[in-house]
């Protein structure tokens, strides 16, 4: 029979979901022979497009995260009412998560930020690795002084966490753990080639391409289409996902939906430069591009800082405040942000590394 590795995914955001399915190919490109068995609420088909072969999923709720107003705020008050519903743990719950798990022949439980998956893993007796950029008590805590009823769920997940039987940190880690693996940046490798992807996009091969994004979900672009009626110089084009219900170009912007035919790690390779939301993931993609990145800070969680830092130390960047972003100043900057120089892409060593740690346990 071949393994089986449960592998419960944070559906915070689609940041933590496109990580495990660069860990998950990564494996694959190993040790093909390994199912893997995924508890998350992010929707099946972003695991559908982003992995070339059929995983088994179940819809779980894993983590709570923080309920976000917009991809840029986060509503406080409504996150520590739902959490005071969820924490502590549904016993009852956990057991029939452990023994869906058993009864598939998982031998591995590996959480992204999940909390429920560790708690699966103890329950089943199975060993455990937490994958994380950041933790939920670590998030929760940070805001305590706004919200002082987050210091004691933050307590209760912190136990958690550190109960974990391996933790690896993915860079840019937010903070350090002693004993933790440390890797680079975890990203999804792109499957065509920056000339095939423009074809499809109807972009000329010599045209400068920025891709504006807010992490692969949707966002409310106020005035698009007046402000896109004059792009300025250089015969410069916009790729702008999920901006819109139906693809369609408008001048020289190509707008597509939130769900759309266009692998994101293909548009952002076959771009010059990003423009975007500093999430996890478009920092690691940016990252394995080597491209200029004009980023978007979220005033008020506390991954922006060290996130921010890590961009500045090792990206060609320039920073675009929300309310900027919002305004669309940020038209403004991209003359800037293409005269930057572009970094060698980096290999996407972060999910390899992952990928070997994994499968130290298996024969």
């Amino acid at each position: 029979m071949a393994p089986r590795v449960a592998y419960f995914v944070s559906s915070h955001g689609f940041g933590h979901a496109a990580r495990a399915c660069a860990v998950i190919e990564a494996v694959w490109r190993r040790r093909p022979d390994i199912r893997f068995e995924l508890f998350t609420q992010t929707p099946a088909w972003f695991f559908e497009h982003s992995l070339e072969r059929p995983v088994a999923y179940h819809e779980a709720v894993t983590d709570l995260g923080l309920v976000q107003r917009s991809s840029l705020e986060e509503d406080l008050e409504e996150s520590v009412r739902r959490l005071s519903d969820w924490i502590p743990f549904d016993r009852p719950g956990i057991d029939a998560l452990a023994a869906t798990v058993t009864g598939a022949g998982c031998r591995l439980v590996i959480c992204d930020v999940s909390p429920i998956g560790l708690e699966v893993a103890r329950r089943a007796s199975l060993p455990s690795i937490l994958i994380e950029n950041f933790t939920w008590d670590w998030i929760y805590r940070a805001y305590s002084g706004a919200e002082p009823r987050l210091r004691p769920i933050a307590e209760y997940l912190a136990e958690i966490f550190d109960g974990a039987g391996r933790r690896i940190q993915a860079e840019p880690i937010c903070d350090a753990v002693p004993g933790a693996l440390s890797v680079p940046p975890v990203s999804r490798r792109p499957r065509i080639g920056r000339r095939v992807t423009r074809e499809r996009l109807g972009v000329p091969d010599d045209a400068p391409l920025v891709m504006v994004t807010m992490g692969g979900v949707e966002w409310t672009y106020r005035g698009l289409e007046d402000r896109l009626a004059g792009l300025g110089s250089r015969d410069l084009w916009l790729v702008i996902p999920g901006s819109v219900p139906e693809a369609r170009v408008l001048g020289r912007a190509v707008l597509l939906p939130h769900h759309s035919d266009f692998y994101h790690p293909d548009l952002v390779h076959a771009s010059d430069a990003v423009i975007g939301k500093l999430g996890y993931s478009t920092v690691a993609e940016v990252d394995s591009a080597g491209l200029p990145f004009g980023y978007v800070p979220r005033p008020s969680f506390p991954e922006s800082p060290p996130v921010e830092a890590w961009v500045q130390r090792h990206l060609p960047c320039r920073r675009i405040g929300a309310e900027a972003f919002v305004s669309w100043r940020w038209l403004g900057e991209i003359e800037a942000l293409l005269d930057l120089p572009r970094d060698p892409a980096s290999p996407p060593g972060g999910g390899d590394a992952i990928a070997a740690a994994i499968l130290q346990g298996f024969s």
